[in-house]
């Protein structure tokens, strides 16, 4: 093969298997590479043919063997054989490498599912509608001081296992540890004194912790409320009870305001 055609089998090599490869749309190279490659593998089982036949070395040659063996095969330096790849499978010229391009599309594939994960994120947070949580609650007491001697009626009894009893306009506030009214959580329990001594109509509003939420109760004023609490606030008072650990918060908000019949 001479060198003319030899540097066009370079320039066809590099477009089939450069890194910027483009040969395969190009069916007229495509046969071109094909017939180079068959040229230049011809071209080197001639050569090496040649060099079998040829004495090792020329009694009047002080040259090295490799340097005779390129001189016969009419090549000027040894490296000229390395450039010419040997037994190259022409159906390499169809198949250009496509590593690159897959490795692209997963990439974008992973971009276009993040973005819609942050999408439904951002829009779910900005679709949820705001829950007003100031009630216009307001607080009334804070009872620290535990109350003594409570009586408790034989169906009460339990009420004697509360870490704290208190007194509030005529109720009682009882606070359970773990493991009375709930195996793992503190409760809160309210009711009229009168509830607890068995004396009267058992009405009792409860609640327990859950995670980080404290133990909450929450009880509204009637016509049944005991008489002190009803002298204290009106009828239809919301009254909420909050255990914060060491004192239980009484908060009060006043019963909503009265409607106009429709004419």
């Amino acid at each position: 093969m001479d060198d003319r055609s030899g540097d066009e089998l370079s320039a066809l090599r590099r477009r089939a298997y450069g890194p910027h490869a483009d040969i395969a749309g190009d069916a007229t190279a495509l046969d071109r590479l094909r017939d180079l490659e068959n040229q230049a593998r011809a071209s080197r089982s001639a050569t090496t043919s040649t060099v079998e036949d040829a004495p090792s070395q020329s009694a009047g040659d002080p040259r090295p063997p490799e340097q005779q063996v390129t001189a016969v095969a009419g090549v000027d330096s040894p490296t000229a054989l390395a450039q010419e790849p040997e037994n190259e499978p022409s159906s390499r010229s169809l198949t250009p490498p496509r590593i690159g391009r897959a490795l692209l599309i997963g990439w974008a594939a992973s971009i276009v599912v993040v973005a819609v994960v942050v999408g439904a994120l951002v829009f779910g947070l900005a679709s949820m509608r705001p829950v007003v949580t100031d009630a216009g609650a307001r607080q009334v007491a804070a009872l620290q001081t535990p109350a003594t001697g409570v009586k408790t009626g034989e169906s009460m009894a339990f009420f004697a296992q509360a870490i704290g009893l208190y007194r509030y306009a005529g109720l009682i506030v009882a606070v359970f540890d773990r493991g009375v009214m709930d195996p793992d959580q503190t409760c809160l329990v309210v009711g009229p004194e009168a509830s607890v001594a068995g004396d009267g109509e058992i009405r009792f509003a409860s609640g327990c912790t859950a995670g980080t939420f404290r133990a909450t109760a929450t009880v509204t004023v009637s016509h049944k409320s005991p008489a002190e609490l009803r002298d204290a606030f009106a009828d239809g008072t919301a009254l909420q009870f909050i255990w914060d650990g060491t004192a239980v918060a009484v908060f009060a908000a006043d019963p909503p305001a009265p409607t106009n019949a429709p004419a």
